[in-house]
């Protein structure tokens, strides 16, 4: 297994924890206005039972977020071999330091060191699509060398 697709793995398994994390707290926001009872002073009840709705709809907007952040690695994993420019599924090694474009995920720790998982859409992300092996780039007014993509 290469770097590139042991980080896709663990990228893949830390944005699937996070759906399982937002959809337990989306069902658990839906119960909550669902027992939300009626009392003496009936706007109690209608406030609590929309601040409940708004939370559940909050996380419902997050678990749909994550769900589309891992159908797209789901793409990324089944995408062609590396064309030899930054494309969303490029591991790419900098001056900066190692970039995966993916999906918004910061900064991971592995066994290779820490390396950046970035959105193609992200201001960095932005910066390496289409740089090739020996480009640079400028990233918060500083330069940088795209030193090889994966």
């Amino acid at each position: 297994m290469t770097e590139k697709e042991n980080l896709l793995g663990i990228v893949k398994l830390r944005v699937s924890e996070l759906a399982a994390e937002a959809k337990a707290a989306m069902d658990a926001a839906q119960d909550a206005a669902n027992s939300e009872g009626k009392s003496s002073m009936g706007d109690k009840y209608e406030t609590g039972r929309a601040m409940a709705q708004l939370d559940r709809d909050m996380y419902a907007g997050r678990y749909h977020q994550i769900m589309q952040d891992l159908a797209l690695l789901e793409r990324i994993e089944k995408a062609a071999a590396p064309s030899g420019q930054v494309q969303p599924g490029s591991l790419v090694g900098t001056s900066f330091g190692k970039i995966l474009i993916a999906v918004s995920l910061g900064a991971i720790e592995t066994a290779g060191g820490k390396v950046l998982v970035v959105s193609a859409l992200s201001p960095l992300g932005k910066c390496l699509l289409g740089k090739t092996a020996g480009g640079s780039f400028v990233f918060q007014g500083k330069g940088h060398t795209v030193e090889w993509i994966q």
